[in-house]
């Protein structure tokens, strides 16, 4: 005959297994996928810095040699391919050339997640994919270029700006680089389009600036790099 006290036993037992596996689904459920947006926002960080510290490198070397030349902003031949010269290219992209290359339609959006189109309603001059996939895209805005870099590439998302997604200035009359929302670029309101929680065509094109001032930038944004 099985006692009371037996009996009160394995309900006992069975609450703290059950409380057990409540608690492992907690963690799965809530810390497991915060833990893992941390590490993809140290992750893009560490790229971001990689690509700026490359690209300032790259244009340095070529003021050095006097290798811009302005009238190639028009059609983007010689400056991309001086520019990708300084890089391990994975494929200077050519209409319809390689899947890791933008083509005919948008596949990128605003930092607060709305369609950006302007990489393909500019002038496109030039795109190439570096060995790690990055993706280079380079514009001419009013004589002037944009230097665009999807820091992992087309295929991986989230594709936002000021998330995955960075932009560089380029002015025609001064020719040093500049991290769109700095001094000199034409977008330099931060708080007003560096901001997931609010709607702009062009949110996310400054957070080049502060994600490079703010060390905590990556890290505020690791829930939207879900």
């Amino acid at each position: 005959m099985v006692s009371r006290n037996n009996l009160g036993q394995k309900d006992s037992g069975s609450r703290k297994n059950l409380l057990l596996v409540l608690f492992i689904l907690l963690v799965v459920w809530y810390i497991i996928p915060r833990i893992g947006s941390q590490v993809t926002a140290v992750a893009f960080k560490n790229q971001y810095f990689k690509v700026y510290r490359e690209f300032s490198q790259a244009v340095g070397f070529m003021q050095e040699r006097d290798e811009f030349n302005i009238a190639s902003y028009a059609d983007g031949k010689s400056f991309t391919k001086n520019f990708a010269s300084f890089f391990t290219v994975n494929s200077l992209c050519k209409k319809n050339s390689n899947k890791l290359c933008l083509s005919g339609k948008p596949a990128y959006a605003t930092l607060d997640g709305n369609i950006y189109p302007q990489f393909i309603n500019y002038p496109n001059i030039g795109q190439f994919v570096l060995g790690d996939d990055a993706l280079v895209i380079l514009n001419n805005i009013d004589g002037n270029l944009w230097i665009n870099v999807d820091i992992n590439g087309i295929k991986k998302g989230p594709n936002r700006l000021g998330l995955d997604v960075f932009t560089f200035y380029l002015a025609s009359d001064e020719l040093n680089l500049r991290l769109m929302g700095a001094s000199g670029t034409p977008f330099k309101n931060v708080s007003k389009y560096c901001d997931p929680l609010k709607s702009s065509e062009h949110n996310g094109l400054p957070c080049s600036y502060k994600a490079i001032l703010d060390k905590d930038y990556f890290h505020d944004m690791h829930k939207y790099l879900r």
